[in-house]
Order: structure tokens, then C-alpha cells, then sequence
């Protein structure tokens, strides 16, 4: 039986179109043509089912023929699959996308040479400068008493009661009201009709969304007792259908004022929250907020380490369609976070240019990180593994309420795991490399770092301004 030699006989020839952009031609031999057809007639010929032969028994002559359209796409697949083989293991053009024909493949003939195209996107080609022992400065942590008391006044604000208060109504509060209207209240309305035409007795918020329109800008300022002629005009998107587009005159009587009270007692509020004393609680914030505030930290000096890496290697050429592909990716992230209405459509038409360039400039930035980490993970043997991608889409599934199963078939269908694999990467080597600086004693306050971030800033804007 017939052995495989396509992978030592196939010839490759590479040539770049554009900066990542390569084209591959390969040339078969006629002989490795011939033999690779045996050898996959040799296998259809062991599972076909021809009358008046046995089965592995029919000659190959007979298995060719009858079955010839088959060996042929199986003899082509076997071909690109070889070349992409040899391409990722003999070229420094290290394809990113997959390799595609560039035009209608022909069935290969025997006797005769086989010749074909095939064009991918590379990855760029940089010298990775050294990436250890980054000199870094951390931020010197403080947590300002005033944060720890708004903390606690957010809990206070948690386990507020509404009281009654004989004080005018202001924003927020809770009003009991009675009022009367104009307007027709037939036999046969619904409930909800009726509650907000004619009401003895009713409770309503000086918030919104308001039960009545324009009841905050009229009732504000009103004490228990207090009466109020009112022109409400119901919009025609009005949520009772019987009541859009309508107006009506409404007396309106104040019966009672309620207002969210935050809780004051110290000792009540650590019961509620099941601390010993109010020094425990703020100890136990402030523990919190530094927390918070390290791991902050941890992710900027994360992104800082890569910023630095790419700063040294300059600009780099990026794979055409990859970027295309990126790009598009980006501007539908940010039609999705701004178009929420029809008006909101149009103002984004308007300035389609703009969010094209910040599109544009993300995926830039997004690809250069990914290249540089992608280049630093692959001296270092840091693999992003099925465990790391599981176990991202279950936290991301948590966190918007989907189903993991059904977040992961979505990501499957639109790229989504490719993305998720970007992501981790650059995440593990951001972390790599903070593992690996070196950081000053003197620690940078934040106060500092703020100033440190302001000159820089100006350095770039001069630099931009001498190139314009």
C-alpha cells in the first residue's frame, strides 16, 4: 500500500501582497498527484458497495470512475490542508486566518502537475524588546473619611423609613392625596381609569414616573391640608389608552406628607448590618474600599506594563481583514450602547464618521495588545486553556442574567469565544508582566500620579501639535 509523501514533495512558494497580507503558491508534482488519488481511491474502494466485487476488492480503475467527483474534493482538501500545514510550520508569514483559494479551484488530472493559490493575513513581524523587570510605581492607597461616610450613608439611606412630616412636600417624598376631575368616569371604565379621574384616597410619589403628569412641579411645596387646582395634560404615549391625548381640570387635596427618613441610630443600623459598633462598620469599609482600590490599581498597572512594551516596539503593521473584521466588531459596540430610540438613530447617522474613527482606533489598540501579548505568551508557554474560557463565559453569564449554555452557543456563532481568547490572553500576559517588574520603594501617591498623567499628557499634545 501506497504511503503519503504530499508533505515532503509539495512546493511552496510565499510573497507578500501588502504588509500581513500574503500569497502562497503551491505546486504539486504530477507523480505525488497520481499516488495521493491511489491512495484516497484505496480508501473509498475498502467502504464501496459495487455489484459483482467484494467489498475492498473492486479495481481501482472502476473506484476512480464511479466515484470520481468525491476522490477529486477529497484529493483537494487533502492538498490545502497539507499547504496550511507547511505554511504554519515552515513560514516566518505566520497566517492568522485561514488560508482561501484565490480563484475556483479545477479538479486535479493525472499525469499532470498540480498548481493552486491561496491568500491569508499574517501575523506582523516586530522585535519583542526585553518585557522583564519593568520599573513600575505603585499608588500610594487612602481611603478619604468622606468615602467611608458616604458608605454609611448609603446604609442609612437603605433602612430609611417614610414618616409622616408637617413640613412642605419636596422632591422624592410620599404624598396621600384626594382629588376630583372633569372628566367623564362611565359605569363600565376599567379600575385603572377610574383611580386616576376620581380618588378619595390615594398615595403618590413626587418622582417618577408620575402617577398624573405634571404632579412634581405641582405639588412640590404643599403642606397636609393644602388644595390645588391642576390642568393635567396626558400625552398621547399616556399609559392609561383611555386617557391619552385628553385633558382635564383636577382639585387636588394634600392629606398627608411622608418622607424617606434615613436611619440615624447608631446602634440600630450595626443591628441591621450585624456589626458589633459603628467603629467595626467604618474599619470594616474602609478594609473594603482598599480592596477595591488595590485591585483598581492592579488592573491599571497591568494595562501600564503592556503600554510600555508597545511604546518601545512602535508601530506595527496589523492583518488587513483581521482588523476590517475587528473594527466593524467595535462599531457595532457602539451603535448597540447609543441607538435606543429613532432620535437616537439619527444623531448617529449624523456622526457615522466619528464613531468610525474611535471604532477604528480601538481595534487598533485591541490588535496591537493581543500581537504583543500573543508574541510574549509564546516564549513563555502561557496558554489560554478550555478552563480559562469556561469559566469566563460562566461569570459573564452570571453577570447579564443569560443562561450559560445559550450565552455560549450565541458566542459560538459570532465570534464570540475567538474574542473571549484575545481577551484572556492579554489578560494573562498583562499579569505576567506585572509579576514580573520591579517596583521603586517610593511609592507614587495619587496625588502625584494624577500630576505625572497630566505632564504626559501635555508631552503628547505638544508632540501632536509639532506633527500637525
Amino acid at each position: 500500500m501506497e504511503t503519503s509523501k504530499l508533505k515532503e514533495s509539495l512546493v511552496l512558494k510565499l510573497s507578500e501582497l501588502e504588509p500581513c497580507r500574503q500569497k502562497a503558491e503551491i505546486t504539486i508534482p504530477a507523480a505525488t498527484v497520481s499516488s495521493e488519488m491511489n491512495i484516497i481511491a484505496t480508501g473509498f474502494s475498502q467502504q464501496a458497495n459495487i455489484p459483482g466485487f467484494r467489498a475492498g476488492k473492486t479495481p481501482l480503475q472502476i473506484v476512480k470512475k464511479r466515484y470520481k467527483e468525491n476522490i477529486e474534493q477529497e484529493l483537494l482538501r487533502q492538498f490545502h490542508i497539507t499547504a496550511f500545514e507547511n505554511i504554519r510550520r515552515d513560514s516566518k508569514a505566520y497566517p492568522v486566518t485561514m488560508p482561501t483559494p484565490e480563484s475556483e479551484p479545477l479538479p486535479p488530472k493525472i499525469g499532470e502537475e498540480y498548481k493552486f493559490t491561496l491568500t491569508f493575513d499574517s501575523a506582523p513581524n516586530f522585535k519583542l524588546p526585553e518585557y522583564k523587570g519593568l520599573k513600575l510605581k505603585k499608588a500610594e492607597i487612602k481611603v478619604p473619611e468622606k468615602h467611608i461616610n458616604d458608605e454609611i450613608n448609603r446604609f442609612r439611606d437603605m433602612y430609611a423609613e417614610f414618616k409622616t412630616v408637617d413640613s412642605k412636600s419636596e422632591k422624592g417624598d410620599m404624598l396621600k392625596i384626594s382629588f376630583t376631575s372633569d372628566l367623564e368616569c362611565p359605569e363600565d371604565a376599567l379600575q385603572s381609569y377610574k383611580r386616576l379621574v376620581n380618588a378619595e384616597d390615594s398615595w403618590c410619589w413626587l418622582s417618577e414616573p408620575e402617577m398624573l403628569p405634571g404632579l412634581i412641579e405641582g405639588l412640590t411645596g404643599m403642606k397636609a391640608g393644602d388644595k390645588k387646582d391642576l390642568t393635567i395634560d396626558f400625552p398621547t404615549d399616556f399609559t392609561e389608552p383611555q386617557l391619552a391625548g385628553k385633558k382635564g381640570q383636577y382639585k387636588i387635596t394634600i392629606i398627608e406628607v411622608q418622607r424617606r427618613i434615613p436611619l440615624e441610630d447608631d446602634k440600630e443600623l450595626c443591628k441591621r448590618l450585624n456589626v458589633d459598633n459603628i467603629k467595626v462598620l467604618k474599619d470594616q469599609i474602609k478594609k473594603s474600599k482598599m480592596a477595591q482600590e488595590e485591585q483598581a490599581g492592579k488592573i491599571e498597572l497591568q494595562q501600564k506594563t503592556l503600554a510600555m512594551i508597545i511604546k518601545k516596539v512602535g508601530d506595527i503593521d496589523l492583518p488587513p481583514s483581521m482588523l476590517a473584521q475587528s473594527v466593524q466588531m467595535h462599531f457595532r459596540q457602539i451603535a448597540n450602547d447609543l441607538v435606543k430610540t429613532e432620535a437616537d438613530m439619527e444623531s448617529f447617522t449624523k456622526d457615522t464618521e466619528k464613531h468610525q474613527k474611535v471604532a477604528k482606533d480601538a481595534a487598533k489598540n485591541r490588535l496591537i495588545n493581543y500581537f504583543i501579548a500573543k508574541a510574549i505568551s509564546e516564549k513563555e508557554n502561557i496558554a489560554v486553556n478550555q478552563e480559562d474560557i469556561d469559566a469566563r463565559i460562566k461569570a459573564l453569564s452570571s453577570a447579564y442574567g443569560y443562561k450559560e449554555k445559550d450565552l455560549r452557543k450565541q458566542m459560538d456563532e459570532n465570534g464570540g469565544v475567538e474574542e473571549l481568547h484575545i481577551d484572556l490572553t492579554i489578560e494573562k500576559v498583562a499579569s505576567f508582566l506585572l509579576d514580573n517588574a520591579k517596583f521603586d520603594d517610593v511609592k507614587e501617591s495619587s496625588k502625584d500620579k494624577k500630576k505625572s498623567e497630566s505632564k504626559g499628557d501635555k508631552k503628547i499634545e505638544k508632540k501632536d501639535s509639532k506633527k500637525k
